[in-house]
């Protein structure tokens, strides 16, 4: 899995994430222009883009 920096390429919408934030990992995806977070089973909108600084695609392991 390699992270990708926001300030690079953001990610495609609607697709779960691995974000890193402020020094902690979350689940989350961007919707319209914000992160949304998955958090006590809903995604609630947490994050503006310019606070997550790194991105990953999550895949099903192989």
């Amino acid at each position: 899995m390699g992270w990708i920096k926001c300030s690079e390429r953001q990610p495609l919408k609607n697709r779960l994430l691995l974000l890193f934030v402020d020094g902690d990992y979350e689940f989350g995806q961007l919707r319209e222009d914000d992160f949304w977070i998955y958090t006590n089973g809903a995604f609630k909108k947490r994050y503006a883009p310019q606070e997550v600084t790194h991105w990953a695609v999550l895949n099903h392991p192989e």
